[in-house]
């Protein structure tokens, strides 16, 4: 994979996301016109997100994403039909860049289908493959993908893993081009997998494929194929190689997001690339595009600002830059306020260890006695509580001041301890440094833009 995904990859995700069955769906998001997230929920696991991102990438995340309050028209539409259903099949269409999920509802089963090639889309269907909305309307000479048509993938490409040594043969003899460029047709293996076959033939790329022994091509395949089916993991090929020692994990994806240029599930040589290994294929995509990913809803806001401006109709390039730029900032500011405060609520809790033990194992103990309603009636009358969430089982208690009066108001987990309850404001801080690292470089790209931009008006 470079900026889209080959078909080789899409058997590894295929192949990792088996365990993703009978999960059910939470939510569907889309921040983006073209991202789509499916929350899921395994058994006995935490939830997480499948991330389609159209014509690109699909894989699984666990990243904190801010979503858009009203949901776009096809996540509606993915919640009318999928909301609690559960995802029963997942396979990739014959060796081709479509992923194809199958839910099962109480009202009969529906099927997701994610085209990972340019111009692809995603497609919901029913049970008969009727195509009830897709994120694009589009038509091509082959097939028309709208809504009340059935479902048609793209012509299809064999199975270079399903060759035979007599196809094979017939392939190279009535070629009259190189190895490489023979190989690397639509209709054979395709330009990524055949590179990679290449490689590992250590033959002459540029050699006449008539004079290719077809053996050797097929015991290659059969050799990546084992290693896809039984050893397939995730690796990042890098321009630099990976930092040594402790790092920030914000420090560790900046680097990833500015030095990697390609990911495999199958390890290989690149040469002048440094290789950066994964437990899984989808992990080491989080990894690589992740960040840049979960930031789709504001990637969507800042292009909404730079439609128009406020009653002027539409903007110059210079305004809108300017405009965005002020934006960017007060979100900076406001992100370093959220980790001071934040951070600031942590250490008051570990400062004050004793009263907040002596709080959350006080109101423990009432509540275990007469109940969350019971307590709620007499809270009034507790000197250090200011209410109770009985929903999501929190408390929130008065930190006491400089005069060991209530002063500070926060809020705590009661089955966590004081530790912990501290641990999740940092960790709350931690996620706004994050943020703060993406915000300072969408500063100075903007700033570099604006610089450009300015520079061309005055010559203009």
């Amino acid at each position: 994979m470079k900026e889209s995904m080959s078909a080789l990859d899409l058997r590894a995700i295929a192949s990792e996301f088996q365990s993703l069955l009978q999960s059910r769906v939470k939510k569907c998001y889309q921040p983006h016109y073209e991202q789509i997230v499916l929350r899921l929920n395994p058994k006995g696991s935490q939830s997480i997100d499948m991330v389609i991102v159209r014509g690109s990438r699909v894989y699984l995340s666990q990243r904190d994403r801010p979503m858009p309050v009203n949901p776009g028209q096809f996540a509606m539409l993915l919640r009318k039909y999928l909301a609690n259903a559960r995802l029963v099949a997942i396979e990739q269409l014959e060796f081709d860049r479509v992923l194809h999920l199958t839910f099962e509802t109480g009202h009969g089963f529906y099927h997701l289908y994610i085209e990972m090639f340019r111009d692809g889309n995603v497609l919901l269907c029913d049970q008969s493959h009727e195509i009830i909305q897709p994120l694009t309307h589009a038509t091509y000479a082959e097939r028309t993908l709208k809504k009340g048509h059935t479902y048609k993938p793209p012509p299809q490409s064999p199975n270079p893993f399903e060759m035979d040594i007599n196809t094979m043969r017939d392939i190279l003899q009535s070629s009259e081009k190189s190895i490489i460029s023979t190989l690397g047709q639509r209709e054979v293996l395709g330009g990524s997998l055949a590179n990679f076959v290449v490689e590992l033939l250590d033959e002459d790329e540029n050699m006449d494929a008539s004079e290719m022994n077809p053996q050797k091509i097929i015991d290659v395949l059969s050799k990546i194929y084992l290693e896809l089916t039984s050893n397939a993991k995730g690796f990042l090929y890098s321009k630099k190689p990976k930092p040594l020692g402790n790092i920030q994990t914000v420090d560790m994806e900046d680097f990833l997001a500015k030095n990697v240029v390609e990911a495999w599930p199958i390890k290989k040589e690149i040469n002048n690339l440094h290789r950066i290994d994964f437990d899984s294929f989808h992990s080491a995509v989080d990894a690589w595009k992740g960040v840049h990913d979960a930031r789709a809803l504001a990637r969507k806001e800042i292009e909404l600002l730079d439609q128009s401006a406020p009653g002027r109709g539409f903007s110059t390039e210079v305004e809108k830059l300017e405009r965005r730029l002020i934006q960017q900032e007060k979100a900076l500011a406001g992100f370093h306020s959220k980790v001071e405060i934040q951070q600031n609520i942590g250490h008051k809790i570990t400062e004050h260890y004793t009263h907040v033990d002596d709080v959350l194992k006080q109101m423990n103990e009432a509540i275990a006695k007469k109940g969350f309603e019971a307590i709620k009636e007499d809270i009034n009358e507790v000197t250090w509580v200011e209410s109770l969430d009985s929903v999501n089982s929190k408390v929130e208690i008065f930190l006491p001041d400089e005069t060991q009066q209530p002063g500070k108001k926060v809020w705590l987990y009661l089955d966590l301890s004081v530790h912990q309850n501290a641990k999740e404001y940092f960790e709350i801080g931690r996620k706004q440094k994050d943020k703060i690292t993406g915000a300072k470089q969408a500063i100075e790209a903007t700033k570099i833009a604006l610089k450009k931009a300015r520079k061309k008006e005055l010559t203009s």
